[in-house]
């Protein structure tokens, strides 16, 4: 059933009973001012219902044709547009004086078809899809260009004009510019090839300001643009505000509704309640103040600059002197990074990561360009591998210098840690040997209890290798973490 049909109160609310399907198609027609509507069309399933038995359907107020469906067919329209349509209408035109020539204005329903008429002309059907109100405005512009009596009259009012006031030396004439009179004019709303074709036809000296001027052109505009033009009040209003050397044709700014939320005591009271609570709501804020949402909106982001964002999640939270002993370390290398610039290049950093049997692929790395038509690339959701081993590596700043995975059923303890610091010490031997000859490279690892181990620490003791101090809790500061093993 359709969501537009009209039924009764009772079929809606009734429980178990099905809302009736009857209905019917009104086809209405009028002109553009309103004053005049035609008699409508109605279409209806039966042509001779049994409500209507014995009544003349002529002496209906409407045109009753009927369907099965009750729509408005190609054939109904077409015998509503000869039979119905045009004979009303030019009566109408006879009645009112006027010649025989109509614009009718159509949607492009499917039972609209292209009829033809020597006499009026049908906009709609197939075309209407381009057809806009840019398109009427422009058709109206073009038949009044077309009207010569009205460009003529205006001519010829201007020429008498131009008589009158050499004749009645009006003390009150004083010269005014074509640029400041086509910027008064625009008030009117006077189409611009309208205004070229007047000031093409007007003689330089009619460019004066006196009440005969204004009153006469302000008519001729009114016949041209119609409801367009301004009224007489704002005509004598503006000419007032020109004669006292106004250039500006722009509104001027008014000063508007006083604000009475958003004052200087309100924004001190709403700062008062976030500092309180930082945590507090716009809608809290707005009910405690009795001011509008979107005032109170305003305050927050305009007045006090101020937006309300998440907390970030962090590690652990440092307590004072954690992070005074972070800023120490922080400073301390530094310090020996500003004696040593070749310091960085002698530190190897290293530390362990879960590496799995694939790695899911990500959304970016999964983009494709495509064309206009082509259709959107699609792939299955995949989980990550539960196949994953742990990874011990260490680097330095020119590439990887020892790896080794974890022996399935082991973990990374301080015998484990030892037996890595060994092997480490021997890959570097191999691959780094002016570090290892130098003896002077720095190793660089977290606060891992397997790291700290009194048997790690002693064995980096006797072979005299050199540690870069780690603060604790700061991955931030450990190379593996963001850099390699992300």
């Amino acid at each position: 059933m359709p969501t537009r049909t009209y039924i009764a109160k009772s079929e809606k609310n009734a429980s178990g009973f099905k809302a009736a399907k009857d209905r019917v198609t009104l086809l209405l027609c009028s002109n553009a001012s309103g004053d005049r509507m035609l008699k409508p069309l109605l279409v209806n399933r039966s042509l001779k219902p049994r409500a209507l038995k014995g009544k003349d359907l002529n002496t209906l107020p409407v045109h009753w044709m009927a369907n099965k469906k009750a729509w408005v067919t190609t054939a109904i329209f077409t015998e509503w547009f000869n039979k119905c349509f045009v004979p009303e209408v030019e009566n109408y035109m006879k009645e009112m004086g006027l010649e025989f020539k109509i614009l009718l204005i159509l949607d492009n329903a499917p039972g609209h078809p292209n009829l033809e008429h020597p006499n009026i002309k049908e906009i709609g059907g197939e075309g209407f899809d381009d057809f806009g109100e840019h398109d009427i405005e422009e058709l109206l512009v073009d038949e009044a260009l077309n009207d010569d009596d009205i460009l003529e009259s205006m001519v010829d009012t201007t020429k008498d004009f131009e008589t009158v006031c050499v004749d009645s030396e009006l003390e009150d004439v004083t010269p005014l510019d074509e640029k400041l009179l086509r910027e008064g004019l625009q008030l009117s709303g006077l189409h611009p090839q309208n205004m070229n074709y007047i000031f093409g036809s007007l003689p330089p000296a009619i460019f004066v300001r006196c009440h005969y001027f204004i009153v006469n052109v302000r008519n001729l505009f009114s016949y041209l643009v119609r409801e367009a033009t301004l009224d007489r009040s704002n005509v004598y209003r503006w000419y007032k505000m020109f004669s006292e050397g106004r250039e500006d044709v722009n509104d001027e700014e008014r000063a508007g509704r006083p604000s009475t939320s958003t004052t200087d005591e309100k924004i001190n009271e709403v700062e008062k309640m976030i500092l309180a609570n930082r945590r507090i709501t716009v809608r809290e804020v707005s009910e405690d103040l009795n001011i509008s949402i979107g005032s109170c909106h305003s305050i927050f982001i305009n007045d006090l600059g101020m937006r309300r964002v998440a907390a970030k999640f962090v590690p652990k939270l440092l307590n004072c002197d954690q992070k005074q002993h972070r800023m120490n370390i922080a400073n301390e290398m530094f310090d020996s990074v500003r004696d040593d610039p070749n310091l960085l290049q002698k530190v190897i950093t290293g530390d362990e990561a879960w590496v799995y049997g694939y790695d899911v692929e990500t959304k970016a790395q999964s983009s494709q360009w495509k064309l206009p038509h082509e259709p959107r690339p699609k792939k299955a959701r995949q989980v990550r591998s539960n196949v994953k081993v742990l990874l011990t590596v260490f680097f330095d700043c020119r590439g990887v210098v020892h790896h080794e995975f974890l022996p399935q059923g082991r973990t990374v303890n301080k015998e484990y840690y030892l037996q890595v610091m060994r092997n480490l010490r021997e890959a570097i031997r191999q691959k780094r040997p002016d570090l290892c000859k130098n003896k002077n490279w720095l190793l660089h690892h977290d606060n891992a209890p397997a790291h700290t181990s009194l048997l790690v620490r002693d064995f980096l003791a006797k072979n005299n290798t050199l540690m870069m101090p780690q603060p604790p809790y700061s991955p931030d500061l450990a190379p593996c973490d963001f850099f390699l093993v992300p």
